[in-house]
């Protein structure tokens, strides 16, 4: 394969062997040629870490994900475990993004997420860092997804950012937070996954495995109901390593909103999401 210039390989059915993805490793290496190896489908277990980010360029955490909003509601605690191995050439992946015509052999073969989990989802898989491979018919794109598909400032996000952590996860509100590269500024994402999926009431996957050192919820007490209305999801600059007055850009609408203080709130629809950049005033 890398005498044909081949520089990706994704491999399927690979996850849980150790012996074959040390052999595929091993091989790549052997060629001396830079080829991305990516195990597919999910399964990886964080306890295993390590060694799949050693020998894998990408991984999948999770089996094959479709468009419900349940599947991606899982999705953030599987993100979250395996930040610890998101390094410059090892990245944990979530999977494809289901948008647009993903079912191209029915007649109404639509995406089932609503606006609001576009947004999250593609927040959710930028400000974790997962690789972005959409799953959807190209010639059959409709406008909003292509919008979402080619917003610079958000897959910025995706491909130049470090330090990206889940600030906290209370009260079906969920904040993540990453560093901009060679700057003060920070990423913030806030997420309003209320209502969640109702409880499964029939056998599923396993339930989410979580690293050790995995971002822990914050203390802050779980009292209100699941809602469907939009909430304000309070973020303290502090949290953010930021003292004084800072500056927010909305970078799905590319939109300056202003100089804020002490805290920024701001206001989620239910399955929804919000990505900005913060930057501290002089």
């Amino acid at each position: 394969m890398a005498a044909w210039g081949l520089d990706f390989v994704k491999m399927d059915d690979l996850a849980g062997h150790p012996a074959e993805i040390e052999a595929v490793r091993k091989a790549i290496d052997k060629t001396g040629c830079p080829i991305v190896f990516s195990i597919s489908p999910g399964g990886s277990q964080v306890s295993r870490g390590d060694f799949v980010s050693t020998n894998a360029n990408m991984w999948r955490i999770s089996g094959d994900f479709w468009d419900s909003w349940g599947a991606l509601y899982l999705q953030f605690a599987r993100v979250d475990s395996w930040t610890p191995f998101c390094a410059p050439g090892h990245w944990p992946d979530a999977d494809m993004i289901p948008f647009g015509n993903v079912r191209a052999w029915t007649t109404n073969g639509w995406t089932h997420f609503t606006h609001d989990e576009h947004y999250t989802l593609m927040t959710l898989w930028c400000i974790g860092r997962s690789p972005l491979i959409l799953g959807g018919n190209l010639p059959k794109n409709d406008d909003f997804t292509l919008s979402l598909l080619t917003n610079d400032e958000v897959i910025a996000v995706d491909q130049n950012s470090v330090n990206n952590h889940q600030l906290f996860n209370t009260n079906n509100q969920i904040a993540w937070i990453a560093d901009v590269p060679g700057s003060n500024d920070k990423y913030l994402a806030v997420f309003n996954t209320s209502p969640p999926p109702p409880a499964r009431r029939r056998r599923g996957p396993p339930p989410v495995e979580l690293a050790d050192n995995s971002a822990a919820a914050t203390n802050r007490p779980a009292t209100a109901p699941p809602t469907r209305e939009p909430v304000k999801i309070s973020v303290s600059l502090a949290d953010l390593g930021i003292t004084g007055s800072a500056k927010v850009r909305d970078l799905w609408t590319h939109t300056d909103l202003g100089d804020f203080t002490g805290e920024f709130a701001p206001v989620i629809k239910s399955h929804g999401a919000g990505l900005y950049r913060v930057s501290p005033n002089p």
